[in-house]
């Protein structure tokens, strides 16, 4: 039923998308628990966590929101690069069924913010293959990747998929690559001097969960 309604765009299958997603959430936002918390937060996550741990319903319902945006943007984003029907909306069904499938996501995460600035990155990735000069879309993505890293750490492994990228649209090159490196480092490298100056260097390179 579900497949046959989300696999072409009707004037109902936003209507059906959000009953679909309200009713898989329904349960845990009414029931109102506590966003999990990590054992080494990425910096990012750590700043806005005190933001949504008193206020678990809202942390819900803002997780759902963006789950939402992301499924849209991401089946969008296929969509409109001739990846399947652009009248489909199957993708954004499945990331919805995905990002439900696990009570720890169906509330603030870091996976759930990390997602955002990943989606973003794979449409400048398909940005490097149209453009003719690509170092500032290269640029682009090392950057949203590496903000991506700065919510869940493991993110930082679609900087791999950048790379692939380069040699499968024959556009690696030294400049492009010191350009992926470059956006990469820009907030990773803010982060480090902000720690620096405040005297916790030290101490977040201990706690660093790869080290």
């Amino acid at each position: 039923m579900l497949i046959h309604t989300f696999r072409k765009l009707k004037p109902l299958t936003p209507v059906v998308f959000l009953l679909t997603a309200l009713a898989m959430w329904s349960g845990l936002v009414v029931r109102g628990d506590v966003p999990a918390g990590v054992e080494h937060p990425a910096p990012f996550y750590e700043l806005i966590f005190p933001l949504f741990e008193h206020f678990p319903v809202l942390s819900s319902l803002a997780a759902l929101l963006l789950v939402m945006m992301q499924a849209m943007l991401l089946n969008q984003v296929l969509s409109g690069k001739g990846l399947l029907d652009r009248y489909s909306f199957l993708t954004a069904l499945f990331y919805l069924l995905v990002m439900s499938s696990h009570a720890t996501l169906t509330n603030m995460h870091p996976v759930v913010f990390s997602n955002f600035f990943l989606i973003l990155a794979l449409h400048k990735t398909w940005l490097v293959y149209e453009e003719k000069d690509v170092t500032r879309e290269v640029y682009n993505v090392g950057l949203l990747v590496a903000v991506a890293a700065m919510f869940f750490y493991p993110a930082m492994i679609f900087f791999l998929v950048l790379i692939v990228s380069l040699f499968l649209f024959q556009v690696m090159s030294l400049r492009n690559l010191l350009a992926a490196f470059i956006g990469c480092l820009t907030p990773i490298g803010f982060a480090l001097i902000w720690y620096y100056l405040t005297d916790q260097l030290g101490p977040r390179m201990e706690e660093f969960p790869f080290v």
